[in-house]
């Protein structure tokens, strides 16, 4: 919630890049998985650059999350089969 509307603590993204990455020392580093952990990480990133905060207060999920919520997912799917 922090991270979408632009509030998160400067260490937040780099949470979020050491879990993502650790699922790749769970899973195996199978070249899928490491594209969609890199992609996590971009989708990220650019929520916390985005201006989402007047787009979520109208109830909408702005194009930033959509697109990070998306890049979970499919890790998810990659490293959960």
């Amino acid at each position: 919630g922090a991270l979408s509307q632009g509030r998160a603590e400067p260490t937040t993204l780099h949470n979020i890049g050491v879990a993502a990455r650790q699922v790749l020392d769970f899973t195996g580093r199978a070249p899928g998985l490491e594209v969609a952990v890199e992609e996590l990480i971009a989708a990220c990133a650019a929520v916390q650059l985005a201006p989402n905060e007047d787009v979520l207060m109208q109830g909408v999920y702005p194009p930033a999350v959509e697109a990070a919520s998306r890049a979970l997912q499919r890790l998810r799917g990659l490293a959960l089969p």
